[in-house]
C-alpha cells in the first residue's frame, strides 16, 4: 500500500491498506476520489465518526451523516442533517440533549407531537430569556386543548413576566381574549382596558 501510494496510484493502494484493515489510511487517500461514499464507508470502519460523518455529508447522505455526527459529539452539526434528512423525532431529541427546551418545543409542534411541546415549555426554566414566550405558547396549546384555566395561568404568567402593565400588548391582548373564552368577564375587561 505505501509503495503504490508513494508511485501515485492510490486507488491500488486504498484497496492493499483496506485489505491489511488500515482503514483510515485507505479512506483518507480516495476521500478526493468521484466516490465518496466509499470514503465514508472507510472512515466508518475506522471508526473515525467525525471524517466519516463530513464524507456521508458530502456524499449527500444526511442521515448517515447525522448518526455519527451524534456519536462525535458534535450536536448541532448533527441537528443540521437530520433537518435535512427530514427527521423532526431526532432534532427534538438531540434539541432536548442540548437543554434547548423551547427549539424543542416548537420542533414538536412542527411534527405534532402537543404533548412533548408540553413537555419541553415547562422545562423552560424562568431565567431563561425564552420564558416568556414559553408562557404564551403553552397558554395558546391550553387554549386550543380547551383547557382555559390553565391556558389564562400560563397567559397572566407571560404577561407578569413581560414586564406587567409594560408587557407586550399582544401578549396581554392574548390573555384578555382567553379570559373571555373562559367566561371571566370583569376581569376579561379590566384586562383590555390595561391595554
Amino acid at each position: 500500500g505505501e509503495h503504490f501510494a508513494a508511485i501515485g496510484e492510490n486507488e491500488k493502494a486504498a484497496q492493499s491498506f483496506q485489505r491489511a484493515g488500515r482503514f483510515e489510511q485507505a479512506a483518507t487517500l480516495i476521500s478526493d476520489s468521484a466516490d465518496p461514499n466509499a470514503a465514508a464507508a472507510l472512515y466508518e470502519q475506522a471508526g473515525n465518526h467525525e471524517k466519516a460523518a463530513q464524507a456521508f455529508r458530502a456524499a449527500g447522505d444526511p442521515a448517515r451523516a447525522a448518526h455519527h455526527y451524534e456519536i462525535a459529539y458534535r450536536y448541532e452539526d448533527a441537528i443540521e442533517c437530520y433537518r435535512e434528512a427530514g427527521d423532526g423525532a431526532k432534532v427534538c431529541d438531540l434539541l432536548e440533549k442540548l437543554a434547548h427546551f423551547f427549539d424543542a418545543a416548537r420542533c414538536a409542534m412542527e411534527n405534532g407531537d402537543t404533548d412533548r411541546a408540553i413537555r419541553c415549555l415547562q422545562m423552560v426554566e424562568l431565567r431563561d430569556h425564552e420564558y416568556m414566550s414559553s408562557c404564551r405558547l403553552l397558554g395558546e396549546i391550553f387554549s386550543q386543548r380547551g383547557e382555559l384555566d390553565l391556558a389564562v395561568q400560563k397567559l397572566d404568567e407571560a404577561v407578569t413576566v413581560g414586564g406587567g402593565e409594560n408587557a407586550p400588548p399582544e401578549v396581554v391582548e392574548q390573555l384578555a381574549r382567553t379570559l373571555e373564552e373562559a367566561g371571566r368577564l370583569d376581569t376579561a375587561m379590566e384586562t383590555w382596558e390595561s391595554i
